[in-house]
């Protein structure tokens, strides 16, 4: 038990002080990065429940020393051999997916309100406390990613947190990124991640000036909305039943083995892409295991006809099935637009049975088809009504600074009903209601696209194809059972809730990680790239 000295309580890994209502844990493990550790989750659930139970404390801050903030769990508990994770996989037992979790005030039931003073780098389980904190703020030093793809782990909770807190495409390129892209304290603050950001040294400072002017509202008061908001959105259902002693992988571990060492041998299913469609071109560069598909109608504005959605159908089945293929690029030709949507001038060709009539959008989106592999989308020009379809179900959506996005259906008298569905989901309510009633009067540049989260960047149009094949090729590179499985896992738990989401996470992360991190051990060592700054 920590000893207790007044205000001051004494810990291993952490530090706990009082100064009039604000308690302040402060991790504490500068050499470790602040890494997540068994014994400093032990530490922080005393100190949450030291926090809660402690009639003097009102708000509790937490922040870090170092230069990080938190980078995770310790991944120095991940054997190193490739061999021993099939016995006890890493992330795959109930005690190593809910500890994490723990360390963050929410799991521990605190009504009391968190606030987070990010003083550096955030990542991996370090970012549960942004996406859970009521308030957080950051230095102008700190840099948010998700390193989990890149060590050959499914990202899991954190992005699930993520997708409900950022723009959904914004939580899937962190989580497809890697520790291959970081994204800075000014972008955070833009995108609504950090409500505020401070001078490096005045951190802490501004910090306890927020928590005086939250302890100078009554207590009580001040405690329900965070009580009440946290509960209806982590709280959708019951809490994971699932027996620590049940929780291991050891059962399947010799059909893990078998498919791991089936990657490692690189023996892969190269299926016979067709010669050529009609409206679509399919091309694979085999070298950096891209699959490009482009939309292939410019004279039409690539507009898609009943053909072009069959094709898209069997391109998504191809690049499905072709285990030469880690990443897909979704482009389109021409430089006016990237897709116009439905093709107006000629009848798509619904049955005459009206219940038997069907979305266009099945057939465009990789989603639907069951198709996990990161799709990459660069837009250029314009993009309207139908051309929605391909934004809304794409992982990682650029654009050229010459991008225009607009939904046409209500100027043409049309019900806007199904494209906005899926681009609610990406860029939130309000902006999706503006687009879709404005129609034809008013167009989102591509500033805006980014601003909203729409997009994730801007690039020079004669850039747009080589930087989307790019992104591709670095997701490319990572082990694809865990970039298909975090696609797998993010896309799932939006239809999910919350609780269920994360029982859901945890199954993938037991099958994928063992196989992800197999693959990374039979690579060897891999040359540390600097990350990219977005």
């Amino acid at each position: 038990m920590p000893a207790d000295e007044g205000n001051r309580m004494s810990f291993d890994t952490i530090k706990y002080d009082v100064d009039g209502h604000t308690a302040t844990i402060t991790l504490n493990r500068p050499d470790a990065l602040n890494a997540l550790s068994p014994h400093m989750i032990r530490e922080l659930r005393a100190a949450y429940d030291t926090a809660e139970n402690d009639d003097r404390v009102w708000l509790l801050i937490v922040t870090g020393t170092g230069r990080a903030f938190c980078t995770g769990a310790d991944v120095k508990e991940i054997p190193g051999d490739g061999r021993v994770i099939y016995e006890r996989p890493y992330l795959s037992t109930y005690e190593q997916w809910e500890a994490p979790q723990e360390g963050t005030p929410p799991f521990r039931r605190m009504a009391k309100p968190v606030l987070a003073a990010i003083n550096g780098l955030c990542c991996g389980a370090g970012l549960d406390w942004v996406t859970t904190g009521d308030i957080v703020i950051a230095s102008e030093k700190a840099t948010f990613f998700d390193p989990h793809v890149s060590i050959g782990l499914v990202a899991g909770r954190e992005v699930v947190r993520l997708a409900r807190v950022l723009p959904r495409s914004v939580a899937l390129r962190m989580a497809l990124m890697g520790k291959h892209e970081r994204m800075g304290a000014q972008r955070a603050y833009e995108l609504g991640l950090v409500s505020e950001i401070v001078e490096h040294d005045r951190l802490l400072e501004r910090a306890h000036e927020i928590a005086d002017t939250v302890n100078s509202n009554a207590p009580l008061a001040v405690r329900a909305p965070g009580w009440r908001s946290s509960r209806a959105w982590i709280c959708r259902c019951t809490r994971p039943k699932i027996s620590p002693k049940r929780s291991g992988n050891a059962c399947c571990a010799p059909t893990m083995r078998r498919r791991a060492q089936g990657f490692c041998r690189k023996t892969t299913t190269e299926l016979a892409m067709p010669m050529s469609f009609k409206t679509i071109l399919l091309d694979v560069d085999a070298t950096d295991r891209v699959a490009t598909i482009t939309l292939s109608r410019p004279d039409q504005l690539n507009a898609f006809n009943r053909t072009m959605c069959d094709e898209m159908r069997e391109a998504w089945r191809l690049v499905k099935h072709d285990d030469s293929v880690n990443a897909v690029v979704l482009r389109a030709a021409g430089t006016r637009a990237f897709s116009a949507g439905l093709d107006i001038k000629t009848p798509y060709g619904q049955p005459e049975n009206i219940w038997n009539h069907e979305d266009p959008g099945e057939a465009l989106s990789p989603k639907w088809q069951k198709m996990w592999k990161p799709v990459v989308c660069a837009v250029q020009g314009m993009c309207t009504a139908g051309a929605f379809y391909f934004l809304n179900e794409s992982d990682v959506v650029i654009c050229s600074a010459d991008a225009r996005f607009f939904d046409s259906h209500v100027s043409a008298g049309l019900v806007c009903a199904l494209e906005p569905i899926g681009l609610m989901r990406r860029v939130g309510l309000g902006e999706t209601l503006r687009i879709a009633l404005m129609g034809n009067d008013e167009r989102v540049s591509a500033e805006t696209a980014l601003r909203i989260g729409l997009v994730s960047e801007v690039v020079p149009a004669e850039r747009l194809w080589h930087r989307a094949h790019e992104i591709a090729a670095t997701i490319a590179a990572k082990p694809p059972s865990a970039t298909q499985g975090t696609v797998k896992a993010i896309w799932e738990s939006l239809d999910k809730p919350y609780r269920a989401a994360l029982e859901q996470g945890l199954i993938y992360t037991r099958l994928g990680n063992p196989i992800g991190t197999a693959e990374l051990a039979a690579r060897g060592q891999a040359p540390v790239a600097e990350p990219r700054v977005r």
